[in-house]
């Protein structure tokens, strides 16, 4: 960890992108970021999640103590909508999710994300 950290220190463009949910991992990068002097370009992606509200208030509060500019995206992926398991607000019985993450309820779950809107974005 503190390899990465003097890296990320050493960074001579301090802009960054950060896609923000308002959870753990953003909260965590946005302080970091922002100890070590970033300019901080949240971005908050809606894709009608059911969370989205809660999303949006807690990016919001992280705006307010960090700092930043918050870019907001809306897009349309319509998979997400028709998923049993991301809006049917069941609880997933999934040995490897529930492994790793314990009981997680499908109304706030969308495995990887992260992952389809790096690919999306790139």
């Amino acid at each position: 960890m503190l390899y990465e950290i003097e890296h990320i220190k050493a960074v001579e463009d301090k802009r960054v992108v950060l896609l923000n949910s308002g959870g753990l991992e953003s909260c965590y990068l946005a302080c970091l970021l922002s100890t070590y002097g970033f300019t901080i370009h949240h971005l908050f992606i809606d894709y009608d999640q059911n969370a989205k509200e809660g999303e949006i208030l807690a990016v919001n509060n992280l705006i307010k103590k960090y700092g930043g500019t918050l870019h907001y995206a809306k897009i349309s992926l319509p998979w997400f909508s028709t998923s049993t398991s991301l809006c049917s607000g069941e609880e997933i019985d999934n040995l490897i999710v529930s492994a790793y993450m314990g009981t997680v309820e499908a109304k706030t779950y969308v495995p990887l994300r992260n992952h389809i809107f790096l690919s999306m974005f790139l």
